[in-house]
């Protein structure tokens, strides 16, 4: 009786301590690398992960259907401009390869002390290339998972990773 109720105490520490660390590793801008690859995942605002939309958004919801080529590019406000391209293939294991590039150029750099002219310009890119593949695994549900690698720079400043999207 008192052994169950330490392990029952320690497993809802666990799920406390679980539940606290995925909510302040999301408050710490890991939004930041979900960058919309087209115009379909940007107008669906991340709601369409039950749909085969596009593989951005669940990786379980690979479709099979026949081998494609995907272009996409992009111009935003402010100069951003970017550029997606995606290859899928697979029948019974559905697989997805993208590489995707983002930059802005000639921004003005502007210092603490209001001046009229900026201190100079600089430019900031974002990279990323992902692999997705799906299966159901002879049930009915979808499983699907992404490994995508990451590559920003801004100003002085280098970030590079790996991020995992399993769905």
């Amino acid at each position: 009786m008192n052994s169950t109720n330490y392990l029952y105490k320690i497993s809802l520490k666990l799920i406390l301590f679980i539940i606290m660390g995925s909510s302040i590793a999301w408050s710490i801008g890991l939004q930041g690398l979900l960058i919309p690859q087209n115009g379909q995942v940007l107008c669906s605002a991340g709601a369409g992960i039950a749909g085969t939309i596009d593989i951005s958004l669940n990786p379980a919801m690979l479709s099979d259907r026949m081998k494609y080529v995907q272009f996409s590019l992009n111009h935003w406000l402010g100069d951003i401009k970017g550029s997606s391209t995606s290859y899928g293939w697979g029948r019974s294991f559905p697989q997805n390869i993208n590489l995707q590039s983002w930059n802005a150029k000639n921004i003005e750099l502007w210092g603490d002390k209001p001046s009229n002219k900026p201190l100079g310009e600089f430019q900031v890119y974002y990279m990323a290339i992902s692999y997705s593949i799906s299966h159901n695994f002879q049930t009915d549900y979808n499983f699907g998972v992404t490994v995508q690698t990451n590559y920003s720079h801004l100003f002085m400043e280098t970030m590079a990773g790996i991020t995992i999207d399993v769905g």
